[in-house]
């Protein structure tokens, strides 16, 4: 079953896939093997659709290939920050870390003591 499932990526991805869907067989008992083996065929489907959307993303964003990516602000989904964001490419969903610091008043750079 792996076999057909992996005949359903996109040819440049196989190796890897087969690679890694074997790899999660190795420690199963035959019954598991099988279980997973099945649900790796059930999911094949919207693993070939989302390769194959994130190749052409990749190859027809011609402004991203030179640097004019389309940055916008995303949420991290970090429950615990709520502040966290990120920048991230509409075209090629390429992720740009932001930098938030707080202002300093310079003090500590000049040499200036740490108030307790």
């Amino acid at each position: 079953m792996i076999i057909i499932a992996v005949r359903a990526i996109p040819r440049d991805r196989r190796d890897r896939y087969e690679d890694e869907f074997r790899a999660d067989l190795w420690l199963l008992t035959p019954r598991g093997q099988l279980v997973h083996a099945v649900s790796v065929l059930a999911g094949i489907i919207r693993l070939r659709r989302s390769l194959k959307e994130n190749a052409m993303r990749s190859i027809s964003n011609w402004r991203c290939r030179i640097g004019l990516h389309h940055y916008v602000v995303v949420s991290d989904d970090n429950a615990e920050n709520q502040k966290a964001f990120h920048l991230e490419c509409t075209r090629c969903l390429k992720l740009k870390d932001t930098k938030e610091y707080e202002p300093s008043d310079g003090k500590y750079m000049s040499g200036g003591t740490i108030p307790l």
